[in-house]
């Protein structure tokens, strides 16, 4: 799986509170565990570009936007991670913690350290500001959607009809707009409450049912951060969430547990959906 704004929310909090203030002493890219990342510029510094630009450099702050997790490291200098497929970042007390196989390791002069690993799809970015807010993806200012003042009602319903003739699938897991951090992990609990089918055009969405959606994505997200994400994703500290997911590969063939009826399974845009056909219309 991946990140998704829990995740990546609560990982941003422990980084925080665990690493502001820590001096970076070394800043390692594994060539090899990276060649794909770096071939296609998820990892957008070469190695020795990398240990240069970071090392003698301060956390000064941690926080997390989307599905992204963004540290500041003063003077106008920014890292980004962020886990599209599968992957962990942890703290280490010492570095006889950290794991064998790493993409990016960051070790701190308190001899503690950092460790990132990408399977498959992840960021590690190190951006100025200035091409961080030119960004396609990283840099898009959002509105946060636990924050309950910035994510009303009227802004979603005026995002649902910026995405009219769109399935709802794709507006809500849609990456580096003015709301995002939603992924396909969520998505399926989201729409199976709402009992919307992720085909459905967000034009065909009435108000109330946009309201209860709108309710529904905020409730889940917050139970979610609350409990330290999903139970299949780790924390900071390699701790499993206690968020368990309502519809995945799990519940393939099984019953529906509002109906009985057998979910289903479908690909739907590029990827996975399980599907209650008779409860999501």
């Amino acid at each position: 799986m991946a990140f998704e704004l829990p995740e990546a929310l609560n990982i941003a909090n422990q980084m925080d509170k665990e690493l502001k203030g820590k001096k970076i002493k070394h800043a390692i890219i594994d060539e090899k565990e990276s060649a794909s990342q770096l071939r296609m510029k998820m990892i957008n510094l070469q190695p020795k570009e990398f240990t240069s630009t970071l090392e003698g450099r301060t956390f000064k702050s941690i926080h997390s936007q989307g599905k992204g997790i963004y540290v500041d490291l003063g003077n106008d200098l920014n890292l980004i991670f962020g886990l599209e497929t599968s992957g962990k970042l942890l703290f280490h007390k010492n570095i006889a913690t950290i794991p064998d196989k790493w993409n990016v390791r960051i070790d701190f002069t308190d001899s503690t350290a950092l460790s990132y690993r990408i399977i498959a799809w992840g960021w590690c970015q190190v951006l100025t500001t200035e091409k961080l807010i030119a960004h396609r993806w990283l840099g898009k200012e959002e509105v946060s959607l636990v924050d309950d003042k910035a994510f009303t009602f009227q802004v979603f319903s005026n995002y649902l009809d910026k995405y009219a003739s769109k399935p709802i699938k794709f507006i809500l897991i849609r990456q580096g707009e003015a709301l995002s951090g939603i992924g396909n992990g969520y998505l399926q609990d989201i729409l199976f409450k709402a009992k919307i089918h992720p085909k459905r055009k967000a034009r065909d969405i009435a108000e109330d049912e946009r309201k209860n959606l709108h309710s529904i994505i905020k409730q889940t997200l917050k139970d979610a951060l609350k409990l330290g994400g999903r139970d299949s994703e780790v924390d900071l500290y390699d701790k499993p969430g206690k968020y368990k997911i309502i519809l995945d590969k799990r519940m393939i063939g099984k019953p529906c547990p509002e109906c009985g009826t057998t979910i289903e399974k479908s690909n739907i845009l590029g990827s996975t959906c399980y599907v209650c056909p008779i409860c999501q219309k």
